[in-house]
């Protein structure tokens, strides 16, 4: 088996974020209330959920744990991301950023 390219590895990371996405969705969770209940540094936690870390398997299994479901549960939501997701993620993302903008220009 091949090892993943660079851009095979950033398409991993992002569809993994678009599945924690919709995993936080349904769970009810967002990324501080679930660093919070992993005991990992927020930061952390954002870099995996904007898909810019690359994960390994521990940390996958943590995430599941924090979120209080298997770890099937988890690649499901991996497995199970469609371009629909995708775009929303991305409105997601847009209008976070737009918020993160806003927020500094007012300080």
């Amino acid at each position: 088996m091949k090892a993943h390219n660079k851009k095979e590895k950033e398409e991993i990371a992002f569809q993994f974020a678009v599945g924690l996405f919709k995993a936080l969705k349904d769970h009810g969770y967002n990324v501080n209330q679930l660093a919070l209940e992993m005991g990992v540094e927020k930061s952390h936690l954002q870099l995996i959920a904007n898909g810019k870390k690359n994960i390994t398997l521990s940390t996958q299994i943590a995430i599941a744990n924090g979120l209080k479901i298997s770890f099937s549960e988890i690649a499901s939501y991996y497995d199970s991301v469609t371009d629909a997701d995708k775009k929303e993620f991305k409105a997601y993302q847009k209008s976070q950023q737009k918020l993160k903008g806003h927020i500094k220009k007012s300080q």
